[in-house]
């Protein structure tokens, strides 16, 4: 017998059976030092899981808040990208992104545009975050580590999967 998790989520006792990777158009401080990179269509990432009971939750590492879920956002403009998984991967991704904490990497930030800036390993970044859960469950979307990619290069992955258009209407305010 095992004491029971007193820390659980609404998410716990709900199956999830897809995973979507939005790409977002703009956030914030953090967004435009992306956007001064090369290859800069995406300043933000996040997981969105949605469950057998028709509900979706979002998790991703934000900036001032570090690693957060909540109820998906709306009224931003976003690309949504379906990665092909199984089930048990859909399931692990979740319990994996369930079980991150810490705060925003902001030296991971600046270290893309100051070279010698290492990233924190005990702290994300919404494309680190992403590229993570991904490599977790057999699907790295980076060639490096720790995953310091740009949120475009995650979502450019061949293994984020097709952009796909029909979840676009999560996205009206």
């Amino acid at each position: 017998w095992k004491y029971p998790d007193l820390n659980w989520r609404s998410t716990d006792m709900k199956k999830a059976v897809k995973v979507i990777i939005r790409g977002y158009h703009g956030r914030g401080f953090g967004a435009a030092l992306i956007k001064a990179l090369p290859y800069r269509r995406i300043c933000h990432v996040s997981l969105v899981f949605y469950f057998n009971d028709g509900s979706a939750w979002e998790y991703e590492s934000i900036q001032g808040k570090g690693v957060v879920n909540h109820a998906p956002t709306t009224g931003k403009k976003f690309e949504a990208y379906a990665p092909d998984l199984s089930p048990a991967q859909v399931e692990q991704a979740h319990r994996e992104a369930k079980g991150i904490t810490g705060p925003y990497d902001w030296r991971a930030i600046f270290g893309f545009v100051l070279p010698g800036m290492k990233p924190s390993e005990k702290a994300w970044i919404c494309s680190e975050f992403v590229a993570y859960i991904m490599a977790k469950i057999g699907r790295r979307l980076s060639k490096r580590e720790p995953f310091m990619e740009t949120p475009t290069f995650v979502c450019d992955s061949n293994e984020a999967g097709p952009r796909n258009t029909m979840y676009e209407e999560l996205n009206a305010a």
